[in-house]
């Protein structure tokens, strides 16, 4: 089955930019971030409005009532981007999970540091639906010539037209599901890590700007020495 069309980024983190990725949409045209997204969004929104750290009950707030409200009690209006980004920030623990980011430990407040952290780390950002991946265990344990050759055949075999940084992301949440009987679904553990290694170097093999990796990008990924 071909990856459906769906709006992406390049996944190549820049702590010295402030740009967001453009957020991708439903089939319905609503913003639904992916989690580095939203994570890059948020940082953008904390820089835009001069905020070091921003809290639990803030993004709280933002969800509840579609606004911010400042220590000076200015109160910043929600675009719908804005909106999406708190939304899936309230979800699955993501805020608690940058807050997290540089301590690794929570006080109910994010830093610009502890987003940039998170974002470099993609267990932090992902959380345990990353680090259960069977065989993972919170490394990458194959080389790049190998996770190219597993991506190739995986595009190959399942009429695969192209990957973006959110096929990566419901394979990890698919990862996460659990059977019936509560056992983890039969997962291949070294696609989920050629997959990890994908995203982690994406804009190296995103060459040309169209935000999607087809297969000739994956056999031109430049190996590193």
């Amino acid at each position: 089955m071909a990856v459906p069309a769906s709006g992406s980024t390049k996944y190549n983190f820049n702590p010295e930019s402030y740009e967001a990725p453009k957020f991708t949409k439903d089939k319905d045209g609503n913003y639904d971030p992916s989690t580095y997204q939203t994570a890059a969004g948020f940082r953008k929104f904390m820089h835009d409005n001069n905020l070091p750290f921003m809290s639990n009950a803030q993004v709280r707030e933002a969800v509840n009532k579609g606004t911010v409200t400042l220590d000076d009690k200015k109160v910043i209006q929600l675009n719908d981007q804005d909106k999406a980004m708190f939304l899936k920030l309230s979800e699955d623990g993501l805020f608690n999970r940058l807050d997290a980011g540089t301590t690794h430990t929570q006080d109910g407040w994010v830093g610009i540091q502890d987003i940039n952290d998170a974002i470099k780390n993609r267990i932090q950002l992902h959380g345990s639906k990353a680090q259960n991946m069977p065989g993972t265990e919170g490394k990458l344990k194959i080389t790049q010539d190998e996770a190219k050759q597993i991506l190739l055949d995986q595009m190959q075999k399942h009429k695969i037209d192209y990957f973006t940084p959110r096929t990566i992301d419901s394979v990890i949440d698919y990862q996460n599901h659990r059977s019936k009987d509560g056992s983890p679904v039969d997962a291949d553990p070294r696609y989920i890590q050629a997959l990890m290694m994908l995203g982690k170097e994406y804009d190296n093999v995103n060459t040309n700007g169209d935000h999607y990796i087809d297969a000739d990008e994956v056999k031109n990924w430049k190996t590193k020495a």
